[in-house]
């Protein structure tokens, strides 16, 4: 079996602020914003790709609150790193034109949106019921722009019995 003598991926959260209140999740619009120091952050960086740190996943919050995120995308991207982050995807048609930085390197990227079920009442289990159709348009936009697009989906007892017919609707 073979072990790797270095980490493969590397989780960063870069803000504790979202701009929802899903019931299953720390990170909410009432929580104090707390964002990684930028500095910092370049440092971690370049010490991933010393160590041979291959993949890099920016989370939160909501990692589209991050102001810089496109620059350390780009930052990362630019050094080797295959990049992705997830995202409610209720922010994705605001900030559009911000992904451009990083279109050069469509294929060591990818965005995951965050959709629960293939209907508002399923999604919305967890999340507020009106993020779904926001959701599905930053899927669309995204595609449409060439990003490589996947779908991040919290399993649960509201959702469990329609996963059949909620991959039927992303095959779609």
């Amino acid at each position: 079996m073979y072990i790797p003598k270095s980490p493969i991926m590397l989780c960063i959260g870069l803000t504790t602020k979202c701009n929802l209140n899903c019931r299953h999740c720390s990170a909410d619009a009432n929580s104090e914003n707390v964002f990684f120091p930028h500095s910092e952050l370049i440092t971690i960086i370049d010490t991933a790709k010393e160590l041979g740190v291959k993949k890099l996943i920016f989370g939160g919050g909501e990692p589209l609150l991050y102001e810089q995120l496109f620059d350390v995308c780009e930052y990362a991207l630019a050094k080797g790193f295959k990049v992705s982050f997830v995202t409610n995807g209720t922010l994705v048609s605001e900030v559009i034109e911000r992904f451009s930085k990083i279109l050069d390197y469509r294929h060591s990227f990818e965005v995951g949106v965050s959709l629960d079920g293939h209907t508002p009442e399923i999604h919305g289990y967890f999340r507020p019921a009106e993020t779904f159709a926001p959701a599905i348009e930053a899927i669309n936009l995204l595609k449409n722009e060439g990003f490589n697009v996947s779908v991040s989906c919290v399993l649960s007892k509201g959702n469990i019995e329609t996963i059949p017919d909620f991959l039927k609707f992303l095959l779609s």
